[in-house]
């Protein structure tokens, strides 16, 4: 347990300890093959909730993909959304011929 707490980051940390967000994985165990996680969004906190009950071998692999009116706006949400969480923003605003999703295809 010690050494799991060692490699958490505040917001991992701070999401566990304010929701209680531990993972309880049943049917399938955390694997670095590729998945879709997805929720249910009754809140904009389900995407840190998913993010923080990743182990953290996974964690620095998986790239949320969220709204960027939400998540670029004011400095806490930009940090967690682009250094915490490393998410991809997709503009939901389309702009010209523009595909929102091009930085997503990109990331894949």
């Amino acid at each position: 347990m010690f050494s799991s707490f060692k490699l958490m980051t505040p917001i991992v940390w701070l999401t566990r300890l304010l929701v209680g967000a531990y993972p309880h994985w049943q049917g399938c165990a955390p694997s670095p093959r590729q998945r879709i996680y997805f929720a249910n969004h009754t809140s904009h906190l389900d995407t840190i909730v998913i993010w923080a009950s990743l182990p953290p071998e996974l964690r620095r692999h998986v790239h949320p993909v969220a709204a960027k009116d939400y998540w670029s706006r004011g400095a806490i949400r930009r940090r967690i959304a682009i250094n915490e969480l490393r998410c991809v923003l997709i503009d939901r605003r389309r702009a010209d011929h523009a595909n929102p999703l091009d930085p997503l295809r990109d990331m894949l």
